[in-house]
């Protein structure tokens, strides 16, 4: 399971660097090498691990950003987006306990807000995707403590807000982070970490060119019907080391709104092996009684060939109800042709994560 973690990590970075050198094909990028640092604290969101925070955690970051510079109709809806990829040290007191954690990911950088001359300021918005490894796991004899991780490798998510100040060779920046890390219930205990912080960072650029000023349509689908088949496993409450598969079936309607975003609805079908360990006790062992029927809504963002998307859903059927009757999901999907996509994102039951579903799609468009 953690290859295919691994598989759509690498996956979306190359294709975020394929995006941007598809680009530079008809124009130069815009490039900078950019350093942060943020200091956070680990949210002790569940009350079996308040006993984890202990000091406050340190991260320092380096990241290679590409700027587009407007060469594509969805660059210029989007306000010229930036593609990166990203670096991360994380260090914090308790590390007998917790470790230390470092990541490796892709990120996607959107200019919201731009004012002053020259659009010197601006408000961003910022979303990663990687993979982060663990130095101290949880072991019931070693370092029973640690209930909130049971893997080295886990599944990084950062979600960011800046205010940002930019200069001709320079930017600066200040925002708020928040940071995930999760195996997406591969190996149990999976609590996560969630890690909110303030950041402080600095960028040079390393290589300029100038905006494309002409304007470029975004063509797109107003209305899209999905259809997805998801394999993936699991692993259950009880702290071992055996994989469930799961598999699931999933209909969406995604309709455009507002230029740049789209809504999804629609219906999930979920069968996991995990859920008959909940009918060991049981007379009644039919296949029904595991089966999930799910309804589901979100909010995508669109750039064109990738998708970054969440949203909640509510089990219209759930007869075991093992982890309530509300679920989420975010990620992204990734087309490999035009009605051909990659779809990976994170299933979770609020704050704590059920599986990582990696499949493939199918999307026609309907106007």
């Amino acid at each position: 399971m953690v290859r295919i973690i691994l598989i759509t990590i690498i996956f979306f970075t190359c294709f975020c660097a394929g995006y941007a050198q598809k680009d530079s094909f008809y124009s130069s990028f815009a490039q900078s090498i950019n350093i942060k640092y943020k200091l956070g604290f680990l949210i002790a969101h569940r009350e079996a691990i308040v006993h984890l925070p202990k000091s406050h955690f340190q991260t320092i970051e380096l990241s290679y950003d590409f700027h587009t510079r407007g060469n594509a109709g969805w660059q210029q809806t989007h306000k010229n987006p930036r593609f990166g990829v990203l670096v991360n040290a994380t260090f914090n007191e308790n590390r007998e306990v917790l470790g230390n954690a470092f990541g490796l990911g892709a990120s996607v950088l959107f200019p919201k807000k731009t004012w002053g001359k020259s659009n010197a300021w601006s408000v961003n918005n910022k979303v990663a995707l990687g993979l982060g490894y663990i130095t101290k796991t949880f072991d019931v004899e070693n370092n029973p403590k640690n209930n909130a991780i049971g893997s080295h490798m886990n599944f990084l998510i950062v979600l960011g807000v800046e205010l940002e100040y930019r200069l001709p060779d320079y930017h600066f920046s200040f925002g708020l982070d928040f940071t995930h890390y999760s195996n997406s219930g591969i190996k149990k205990p999976n609590l996560g970490l969630n890690i909110p912080s303030l950041r402080l960072g600095m960028g040079l650029m390393t290589k300029k060119s100038a905006y494309n000023e002409s304007l470029l349509n975004f063509h797109r689908d107003d209305l899209q019907l999905l259809f997805t088949g998801i394999v993936t496993a699991k692993n259950n409450y009880d702290f071992q080391n055996r994989l469930f598969p799961v598999f699931a079936l999933s209909a969406h309607l995604s309709k455009a709104q507002y230029n740049r975003f789209r809504y999804v609805y629609g219906i999930d079908l979920v069968f996991s092996e995990a859920n008959r360990q909940f009918l060991a006790s049981s007379a009644d062992q039919s296949f029904l009684k595991t089966v999930q029927v799910g309804i589901y809504n979100g909010w995508e963002l669109d750039l064109s060939k990738v998708i970054f998307s969440a949203g909640m859903g509510v089990y219209a059927y759930n007869p075991l109800n093992p982890h309530g009757w509300f679920f989420h999901r975010i990620g992204c999907r990734i087309d490999i042709t035009r009605r051909v996509y990659f779809h990976g994102y994170v299933r979770s039951h609020w704050a704590k994560a059920d599986f990582f579903e990696s499949g493939i799609g199918y999307k026609i468009g309907l106007r």
